[in-house]
């Protein structure tokens, strides 16, 4: 049967609208969310101010600091379905947001305890955050739960593995993306397994501990993972405006499947 020339100019011309769904749903899945506050419990600062867990202020910019005083507070850094990174402060503790950007992803521990919960689910994409306390960089790449305790000194692995450096900083930039620095000093490098923990001085020693070991600010991180959601199977994909509110109250969601406070 002869096809009529002008029914083929029409298939040609909209060709380019015949899009595989899978190549469509790899294009979507490759959007990063910005690091954000997904929770706050109790009084929460940055920079010196109180914050307030509002669609406006929830996002986490480069380059500030978020602390607590008499509360706690959850934090997300996250690439849709390649990795997620939540992190809890206790309470009278802070960090600084260094990059927030991949593959450069780090943060600097201030002051407090600091629990760091990752979940990488492609190895191969370089997933990663480096964590920097004084002169020491702590590399994690690899699923598990880790606490830095400040005061203390002090990093403990529960579960997966710590690259951790003496020596080598880091020197992050505005526009995002970090790159190391070596300092004057030989650099001393320390692998942390799981029940292991490790002085985060110039001794880089490291002894085990009971995993068990834990208290009430750990106890308030686990239930708070309970919460969060896609926790278990990564982060839920960005709506097409890529926008997520923190606060689940009073919310709905437009999508179907999606959770109430992804819009």
């Amino acid at each position: 049967m002869k096809v009529p020339s002008t029914l083929i100019a029409c298939l040609a011309g909209a060709s380019f609208l015949l899009v595989p769904p899978r190549a469509s749903a790899q294009l979507r899945f490759s959007w990063n969310v910005r690091p954000l506050i997904r929770y706050i419990e109790g009084k929460v600062l940055m920079d010196g101010q109180s914050v307030a867990l509002e669609p406006d202020n929830s996002y986490l910019p480069d380059g500030h600091v978020l602390g607590t005083a008499q509360g706690r507070v959850q934090t997300s850094l996250a690439s849709a379905f390649r990795s997620v990174t939540n992190a809890f402060l206790a309470e009278n503790s802070s960090l600084k947001l260094l990059s927030g950007q991949l593959p450069d992803q780090a943060i600097e521990v201030l002051s407090g305890s600091v629990i760091l919960e990752c979940r990488f689910r492609d190895k191969e994409a370089g997933a990663g955050v480096s964590v920097t306390f004084k002169d020491v960089t702590i590399d994690l790449s690899k699923t598990g739960e880790y606490r830095i305790d400040a005061d203390l000194g002090r990093l403990r692995v529960y579960s997966g593995e710590a690259t951790v450096t003496r020596g080598v900083g880091l020197e992050c930039v505005d526009e995002g993306g970090c790159r190391r620095v070596v300092g004057r000093q030989d650099a001393n490098t320390v692998q942390v397994h799981k029940g292991e923990q490790l002085n985060l001085d110039e001794t880089l020693l490291t002894s085990t501990f009971d995993t068990k070991d834990t208290d009430v600010f750990y106890h308030w991180a686990r239930h708070r993972l309970s919460k969060t959601p896609g926790v278990l199977g990564f982060a839920p994909p960005p709506s097409p405006r890529g926008i997520y509110l923190p606060s689940t109250e009073n919310a709905s969601s437009t999508l179907p499947g999606m959770p109430p406070n992804w819009l």
